[in-house]
């Protein structure tokens, strides 16, 4: 999975400096690759099924002059998609997203925590919402060259850094409790099953 998260946006990105359709069919891809990436790695029929469906889709928009137009659909429906789930998850009743990774990798959490991890789901809404509307923007108003920079390189350095700068602050001002290294706490993570509101 990681090959194929790094792989997405440089190959975005170099279809579209060099618009070659053979390049634009690479990326969609890797983009049904990495998206079915669980089934495919468990072997699911499915999953299989799935991603021969999803290629031939691809190749024929591609074919068809449509694969650009494909292409600028990622940047805005997975931070929004994730805003939905990161959202929805802050409602009354429900437990924040962040909260539920927190309890998944502690076995519990105390009261400063569990209040902390609402926070950072909250901190999550704000950057979510930032990145849908910066992608929609750019897709708008900004060159193709802009717009792919900025999807494919910018935002993925503003998750970055609101990661290392989350553990850092969390380090620093939750000192009184044990945290895992930064990596490892990366490697750790597990998947939240969404619950839409």
């Amino acid at each position: 999975m990681p090959v194929l998260a790094v792989a997405y946006p440089i190959l975005a990105h170099l279809s579209v400096v060099w618009p070659h359709p053979w390049l634009q069919w690479l990326a969609l891809a890797t983009l049904c690759a990495l998206l079915l990436h669980v089934g495919l790695r468990a072997r699911k029929p499915w999953a299989v099924c799935a991603l021969v469906v999803a290629l031939a889709a691809s190749g024929l928009a591609v074919r068809s002059g449509a694969g650009h137009w494909l292409l600028l659909l990622p940047p805005v429906a997975i931070p929004l998609s994730l805003l939905v789930v990161f959202a929805g998850s802050l409602r009354a009743g429900r437990r924040p997203v962040v909260t539920r990774f927190a309890t998944m990798a502690r076995g519990s959490l105390p009261a400063d925590l569990e209040r902390y991890t609402r926070r950072v789901t909250v901190l999550w809404v704000v950057v979510l919402a930032m990145l849908t509307l910066s992608a929609v923007l750019c897709a708008q108003f900004a060159s193709r060259e802009v717009w792919s920079l900025v999807t494919n390189f910018v935002h993925y350095l503003v998750i970055g850094g609101v990661f290392l700068g989350e553990y850092l602050y969390r380090r620093v001002f939750y000192a009184h409790h044990q945290h895992e290294g930064f990596l490892r706490q990366l490697r750790s993570m597990k998947p939240v099953r969404p619950r839409l509101p």
